[in-house]
């Protein structure tokens, strides 16, 4: 019998901390898992991309959304943006609303701040497996404040040159 893990979580720790881990593990409560959030439209950051590949080898640009108040703050969606011929015109049309204005910008770390609402529906797959699905994007602007923190207030909203194309 082989052991993928074989250094002890005691060595790991160098015996730090080790007795509060463990205490609080058996007193955590398991986290539910996640169902996708109800049919709706939501605020959300624009917080992460990256291009990526389907099984049958359509390139595509995946973007991570996060929701960013009301009773499903924090939670992520998200939506890939397909690269092929015929779902160029429509990719490109919303790359536009999150500010990315060239492919090469899919090479690059997402700006920080760029918020936008997006329409949320939930799909059901053949096998009964319930995801959330973007239908549309409606284009926000860029937070003053990237952390969405409610202690600081939004900046006056920008005009339209200086919003660098995000309509």
């Amino acid at each position: 019998m082989s052991h993928f893990n074989t250094r002890k979580l005691s060595d790991i720790l160098n015996g730090e901390g080790l007795e509060d881990l463990v205490r609080k593990f058996e007193e955590v409560e398991a986290a539910p898992d996640f169902k996708p959030v109800p049919e709706g439209t939501y605020e959300v950051d624009f917080v992460g991309g990256k291009l990526c590949s389907s099984t049958s080898g359509t390139t595509g640009y995946n973007c991570s959304f996060q929701i960013s108040d009301g009773e499903y703050a924090g939670r992520k969606i998200w939506h890939t943006f397909w690269l092929s011929e015929a779902a160029l015109p429509y990719t490109k049309r919303d790359l536009l609303k999150l500010g990315i204005r060239t492919l090469d910008q899919c090479d690059d770390a997402v700006p920080r701040g760029i918020f936008c609402k997006v329409k949320v529906v939930v799909r059901t797959e053949d096998d009964g497996t319930e995801r959330n699905r973007v239908v549309k994007i409606e284009a926000g602007g860029v937070r003053s404040d990237p952390t969405g923190d409610p202690d600081f207030a939004d900046a006056p909203p920008a005009s339209e040159s200086e919003k660098g194309g995000i309509k």
